[in-house]
């Protein structure tokens, strides 16, 4: 839950109404394309979603050397860094 923010103009808002168009347009400058979808606690809203590109690229299958590629990000849910896999790949790959 969403008490107040810290607006552009240097205010705290703590109205609901504007936290939720704040909210709003948060995300729709996040994404790219409109849709509108009906939420339980909100009335139908336009948000922005992926693009057909997007959801492509998120379909695909991955690879090995697509997980090798990545970069040091945090620990994922089981603790581990990506550090981690790369530098046992050729002992973890196959379970993975």
């Amino acid at each position: 839950m969403i008490n107040r923010l810290f607006l552009s103009d240097e205010t705290w808002c703590t109205d609901d109404s504007k936290l939720q168009e704040e909210a709003i347009q948060f995300y729709k400058n996040l994404f790219c394309s409109e849709v509108t979808v009906t939420t339980l606690f909100m009335e139908s809203v336009s948000l922005l979603k992926l693009s057909p590109q997007g959801i492509s690229n998120l379909e695909k299958p991955v690879s090995n050397e697509d997980v090798y590629a990545t970069s040091f990000k945090s620990p994922g849910k089981d603790g581990f860094q990506t550090f981690f896999f790369k530098k046992y790949w050729n002992v973890v790959r196959d379970d993975i």
